[in-house]
């Protein structure tokens, strides 16, 4: 599935460096990964598709559904946002906060916010 020429050695303890725009592998099939400005990670059981830091996660993977983070900062962002984008069906889009939250509380609680 990925080739050895897209795989780097990377300073993130296992975790794949690989290329942006052949990042959306990794992230259909929510393995970790190491990009350009970009990485993926798991929080509580929950996979966490981040743009240029903690502060601005893109996509989560949360029981069998996909949220997208709906506020866009920047046309590098927006980038990012088309090359990361899963292949699946977006569940939802939510802002910065509440994308933030999702690892935390559960979905009715994502509901009511």
């Amino acid at each position: 599935m990925y080739s050895h020429s897209e795989i780097k050695s990377n300073n993130r303890k296992g975790v794949e460096r690989v290329s942006n725009k052949n990042a959306s592998d990794y992230v259909n099939d929510k393995a970790e990964f190491q990009g350009n400005n970009t990485f993926s990670e798991y929080v509580n059981g929950v996979y966490i598709v981040y743009s240029y830091g903690y502060h601005f996660p893109l996509f989560v993977y949360k029981d069998g559904n996909w949220y997208a983070n709906n506020e866009k900062y920047s046309s590098t962002i927006s980038k990012h946002y088309s090359q990361l984008c899963p292949n699946e069906k977006i569940y939802r889009y939510c802002n910065t906060e509440l994308m933030k939250k999702l690892p935390y509380i559960s979905e009715l609680q994502a509901l009511t916010i």
